[in-house]
């Protein structure tokens, strides 16, 4: 009994997986280096703004991302306050950050990480209060003002589908930064077509977790640039993961049309029931955004790939970057 259960389940794997092959086909068959524009993105832990980082490792880390095509570094500040402020306390080393990060690599562009869990979420942060969304705003300028900042990339979750105070803190924060030409970046979740979003989705993701089409379309009007955070799908295989970031990747390109767009890549090891690394990993997250870039005519605006988080990313993990992205 217990052969003939196994022969079965093989045969049902084996059609799973031959029917993700097909899912998987594309137009065109260019490989990651490709479409590796050197426009990369990475998400930087909160020691790089304290007093911890010695000038000597901020050179080492500025090289080590300049030699593997990242622009953008997402710099974590400092989480928000319930009022919208961030203590002073908590980013005392940005200045010198910026400084020696910028005189070291001068093409790398810096911008301040700014989050906090919205109270739809649980959290603190009650973006539905229009002073709470103002002094968040303000808070911006600090980076971008005085510290020298190149811009802001928001991190609050979770926004739900249409939120429209969202919206409202982008162009505040957009307002506030006029005559600075700073970059306005936000990390987004997964996309999902326009239409009602079902049941099980809503179960299997926190809410928040997806935008539709057209929130994504809202959200592109109001800033220069959209990171997709595309894992914790609770996917169980790297064929099907891959599939899924195929299907992310052209559908937010089709939507988006002014922002640049960066598809998240996980690097991180947290198993959970969300969240399986054996199948969201650099390998099967790169083939997918690749397969969809190959799918998709609607390239002008994609950036690059966003690594998450740079304090997990071991040496093998950036081998498997440089072979799969970079053609190294």
């Amino acid at each position: 009994m217990r052969m003939k259960f196994l022969a079965i389940a093989s045969v049902i794997i084996a059609a799973i997986l031959a029917v993700l092959g097909l899912l998987l086909r594309t137009e065109t068959s260019f490989d990651g280096s490709h479409f590796n524009r050197n426009l990369n993105a990475v998400w930087v832990g909160h020691r790089w703004v304290t007093q911890d980082a010695s000038d000597d490792e901020i050179t080492d880390l500025a090289r080590l991302l300049a030699r593997h095509g990242i622009k953008y570094l997402y710099v974590h500040v400092g989480p928000l306050q319930a009022d919208g402020t961030i203590l002073p306390s908590r980013y005392e080393g940005a200045g010198r950050f910026v400084t020696v990060a910028r005189r070291v690599e001068p093409g790398l562009v810096l911008l301040a990480w700014v989050g906090q869990i919205e109270k739809s979420g649980g959290g603190i942060l009650d973006l539905s209060n229009p002073a709470v969304r103002n002094r968040v705003a303000q808070t911006s300028t600090i980076f971008t003002a005085e510290l020298d900042f190149d811009g802001i990339h928001y991190d609050i979750e979770p926004i739900l589908d249409g939120n429209q105070d969202f919206l409202d803190l982008l162009r505040l924060t957009r307002e506030k930064q006029l005559g600075r030409n700073a970059l306005l970046s936000t990390a987004a979740p997964k996309w999902v077509p326009d239409a009602y979003i079902p049941s099980f989705l809503r179960l299997v993701y926190r809410p928040g977790a997806v935008w539709t089409d057209s929130y994504y379309k809202e959200v592109d009007q109001c800033v220069d640039q959209i990171a997709v955070m595309a894992y914790d799908t609770a996917l169980p295989w790297a064929p099907a993961y891959s599939l899924f970031m195929k299907l992310q990747t052209s559908s937010i390109l089709g939507a988006v049309k002014s922002a640049e767009v960066l598809m998240g890549v996980p690097t991180y090891y947290e198993p959970s029931w969300g969240h399986s690394p054996d199948a969201e990993n650099v390998d099967s997250a790169i083939k997918g955004v690749v397969a969809g870039l190959n799918s998709t005519k609607a390239t002008d605006n994609f950036a690059g790939v966003a690594i998450y988080p740079l304090w997990e990313t071991s040496e093998e993990k950036w081998e498997a970057y440089r072979r799969l992205w970079l053609g190294r």
